[in-house]
Order: C-alpha cells, then sequence, then structure tokens
C-alpha cells in the first residue's frame, strides 16, 4: 500500500523580507521540513520606491542606491545562510508586488510548496490592508506553509 508521502525532492520557495520573521521561516523550514534533495529558492521581493512628489535627481538616485544595498544585504546574508546550513538551491531578488511575484515565481521554479511568515498583523489592520501570506494562500496552486511568528 502507497504512504501517500512522495520521496521526490521538493522545491520550495521561502520568501524573506529581511525581517526576523522570515529568518524564523527558513530557520524552521531547515529544522523541520528540510529533507536531502530539496531545492530551496530564497525569493526577496523589493517594491522600488520612488516619489511620487517632484524630485531631484540627486534624491532619486540615493533612494535607489539604498533600495540596491538593501537588496544586496538581504540576499548576502541568506547566500551565507544557505551555505552554512549546506543547502542546495538559489537566492533570488524580484522587483515587484510581493504576493504576485511569490505566486509567478512558484509556477515559473515549479515550486512543491511555499514556506513563509506571518507578520503579526492585527485583524483590523489585515483585513483594511490584505497580507502577503493571504494573497499567497488564496492565489497558491501548491500547499503554503505559514510559520508564526516567534
Amino acid at each position: 500500500m502507497a504512504s501517500g508521502v512522495s520521496s521526490e525532492p521538493l522545491v520550495v520557495i521561502i520568501p524573506v523580507d529581511g525581517s526576523t520573521h522570515s529568518e524564523h521561516a527558513f530557520d524552521w523550514y531547515n529544522t523541520y521540513l528540510h529533507k536531502s534533495g530539496n531545492k530551496v529558492v530564497i525569493l526577496h521581493v523589493y517594491d522600488a520606491k520612488i516619489p511620487t512628489s517632484q524630485s531631484h535627481l540627486e534624491t532619486l538616485n540615493g533612494i535607489i542606491a539604498q533600495d540596491q544595498t538593501h537588496v544586496k544585504v538581504i540576499t548576502d546574508k541568506y547566500k551565507k545562510k544557505m551555505k552554512d546550513a549546506k543547502k542546495s538551491g538559489e537566492v533570488n531578488s524580484v522587483k515587484g508586488s510581493p504576493g504576485e511575484v511569490i505566486i509567478k515565481q512558484a509556477k515559473e521554479k515549479n515550486a512543491s510548496m511555499i514556506v513563509m511568515s506571518s507578520r503579526g498583523m492585527g485583524s483590523l489592520r489585515r483585513t483594511i490592508l490584505g497580507s502577503v501570506s493571504d494573497y499567497v494562500i488564496h492565489h497558491s496552486d501548491v500547499p503554503v506553509m505559514v510559520v508564526p511568528k516567534k
């Protein structure tokens, strides 16, 4: 009788944003879910902050440089964490709307699962603004594991 559990390696998307919440989700996956052969795709989605008012080119260049530095800090951190944990996979940064990019990347990478953090928004704020995890849960074609904050 088949057990229903696949022995095939999984492709697991782990979205990160530089917060301790997303780092906890990465660590939780490594401790409780990872199995040898799985491919881990660390995905950092950033939304370039362009001022809506008239601004000087210097200000815009400063904002772009700051965003690029922030993205590099996050990707370098997770490249090191992947290497230290001896995990097979990749670390990617993609510009766009987080929920939409996560869903698109999951399809493009043929993901088996998404493991992500819960940011711990209050119910009123979540109702008004929505949340990335809510969006992903409702739009994903693969299982989504939402790891609560510590």
